[in-house]
């Protein structure tokens, strides 16, 4: 589990994961505060060892995580990327390397909590 949830445990988390599946990769705070904020019940990581991640119905990537889209991607659930607006370049190449769109920080937080209903489903088959 990515940093710590306090009192709650592992098995608390997997169930917070399967009631909303937003899963966000982040290694920052201020990020992991904002994702939270917008979406409660998400659950936020630091890697792609992480075991929440086998339970996600849609991924939020950092791309400042120092994560490869691709690798995010290989997972399953639809991926969403975010990074610098000014970084058009690894917004375009997580796009490239099959997230479902890539957009700017600003824009992430403003759409969290919209991310499940957008996405939820679309790499099922």
């Amino acid at each position: 589990m990515g940093w710590g949830c306090g009192r709650v445990d592992a098995r608390c988390q997997a169930d917070f994961v399967a009631v909303t599946g937003l899963v966000a990769i982040t290694r920052d705070l201020m990020d992991r505060s904002r994702i939270l904020a917008a979406v409660p019940d998400a659950t936020v990581v630091r890697d792609l060892q992480a075991q929440e991640l086998a339970d996600a119905a849609v991924i939020v990537l950092d791309l400042a995580a120092g994560i490869a889209p691709g690798d995010a991607v290989k997972i399953g659930p639809p991926v969403v990327a975010y990074g610098a607006h000014v970084d058009s370049q690894a917004l375009q190449a997580a796009v490239e390397a099959g997230c479902v769109e890539a957009v700017a920080r600003s824009r992430i937080f403003r759409r969290v909590n919209r991310l499940l209903d957008e996405h939820r489903g679309l790499n099922e088959h």
